[in-house]
């Protein structure tokens, strides 16, 4: 069952960043205002021949499957004799949250907030979905987590500066989500505005944000290392892995902006956004040697 819920997790951010495709190519409106029909039909019988509704409908097809699988997932984790409590329930807010995902995409088709609607609806959904997608990748990961270690109960984490950091992060990723609309919008932007649209000023706060909270988790990461001894994939020290994806998102941020965030810049950036995020959330829920020790 770990190594189906590992395979949910990967399966579900490959969702993610085709989703962002969508995005980044205008697809959003390929099947119309009908959801989760496609322009009134099950299986269109012209997809060859339209795009944007080829990539819209792929999306909706994986996005579904993605919720069959957390489905599959509960059911496997409610029927295994040593899943523990906590592997419980984060399959269940993994259900909870795919629910959430879908029905904030319906909305975006639904509302029409696709395509090139520079509405302020769509700028208030693209920050909550992004903090929606954000918690079902932790709840995912942290049901692989629990499975691979049925004797231990969840917990969040005690300190301070890593919840600081855990909220910096998360707020970090929304304002990115604004500055992702703004690039689609208006590709080929470059440097700070002080004209023009709202989310092209909007798109200015990212950087300065990102600055400081890749900062913070560096320095945390950094000071609390030796105070924890989990390793990811059993080989990798934690602080060491939240540390080094935290200086390449850094270096890829750059990257993005100095290139005008290019389509694939875009998506490596998502990819990497989501891959700090996972890793941080899982140290987020694991305990320092000093509490384990104040425990016993």
């Amino acid at each position: 069952m770990r190594k189906f819920a590992a395979f949910v997790l990967f399966y579900t951010l490959a969702v993610i960043l085709f989703g962002a495709y969508v995005r980044i190519s205008g697809s959003g409106a390929g099947c119309g205002e009908h959801w989760p029909s496609c322009e009134g039909e099950v299986v269109p019988g012209d997809l060859m021949k339209n795009h944007a509704k080829a990539i819209e409908f792929t999306h909706r097809t994986t996005s579904g499957l993605s919720g069959i699988f957390v489905i599959i997932l509960v059911i496997g984790v409610f029927r295994s004799k040593t899943a523990s409590a906590s592997a419980k329930r984060m399959a269940v807010a993994s259900f909870i949250l795919i629910i959430t995902e879908g029905l904030l995409g319906a909305s975006l088709v639904l509302f029409r907030w696709v395509g090139l609607d520079a509405s302020a609806g769509r700028g208030i959904m693209m920050p909550l979905h992004l903090g929606n997608t954000y918690l079902l990748l932790t709840s995912l990961a942290l049901t692989v987590k629990s499975l691979s270690a049925p004797g231990e109960t969840l917990k969040l984490n005690p300190n301070r500066a890593v919840r600081i950091g855990a909220i910096l992060l998360l707020i970090t990723g929304m304002f990115g989500a604004l500055a992702a609309l703004g690039d689609t919008l208006f590709p080929g932007t470059r440097g700070i505005v002080t004209e023009g649209h709202t989310y092209l000023k909007l798109r200015n706060v990212h950087p300065f944000i990102a600055i400081l909270t890749a900062g913070h988790i560096l320095a945390v990461a950094t000071r609390q290392r030796d105070n924890y001894t989990d390793k990811l994939f059993g080989r990798y020290h934690i602080c060491d892995v939240v540390a080094v994806l935290t200086g390449l998102q850094a270096i890829i941020g750059v990257a993005n902006i100095a290139l005008s965030a290019p389509p694939f810049m875009q998506i490596l950036h998502l990819l990497g956004s989501d891959a700090l995020w996972i890793a941080f959330g899982m140290w987020l829920f694991t305990q320092p040697q000093t509490s384990q020790r104040s425990a016993g």
